[in-house]
């Protein structure tokens, strides 16, 4: 066997790697983030904000996601509007996957209140305790104790989020059987 090809070609495999876990990464959060939005959207009833979010559900269920990238790649530069391969890959990800992380978000609408305040109670706690242990004040123990771990809290909410009903679905459907 000729390792030399494999030796050659091996870093390019590695970068191609990391493109790739970057992207599927970043359109993820955006995803996640759009389906947020319609979930609000459709959750407090916005009139204008509710039409728009119709039409890009129809449009991202009515449309290959080989179209949507094609558009973004080959039509947006028509109008004017120049994007990278890169960038053109993790909106048309968040764009499909957007439309999968809506209905999980509207259906647990109700129960992110309840996580968000029970994580508030726990930085709480842990930041006063901070305090006293250690006799800082309160602006340095937050920025010690609660800023750094807000967006990993919330990305293990997402998790939880959609992990829960996954589980009492499949818990579910054991039990009736």
């Amino acid at each position: 066997m000729d390792w030399s090809f494999i030796q050659k070609f091996a870093p390019m495999y590695v970068e191609a790697g990391l493109l790739t876990v970057t992207i599927g990464v970043f359109g993820i959060v955006l995803s996640v983030a759009i389906g947020l939005v319609c979930a609000l959207v459709k959750y407090y009833r916005i009139p204008v904000a509710r039409q728009i979010v119709a039409a890009y559900i129809e449009l991202s269920r009515n449309t290959p996601l080989i179209v949507q990238l094609f558009f973004l790649y080959f039509g947006l530069p028509k109008a004017g509007i120049l994007l990278s391969s890169e960038a053109c890959g993790v909106i048309g990800l968040a764009f499909l996957a957007g439309l999968t992380a809506y209905p999980k978000f509207s259906a647990m609408w109700k129960k992110i209140p309840l996580l968000i305040a029970g994580l508030a109670v726990a930085y709480a706690f842990g930041t006063v305790w901070f305090m006293i242990s250690t006799g800082t004040g309160l602006i340095p123990s937050l920025m010690l104790c609660v800023v750094p771990y807000i967006p990993f809290d919330l990305a293990k909410l997402a998790l939880t989020l959609g992990l829960s009903s996954l589980v009492r679905s499949r818990l579910g459907k054991r039990v009736k059987v």
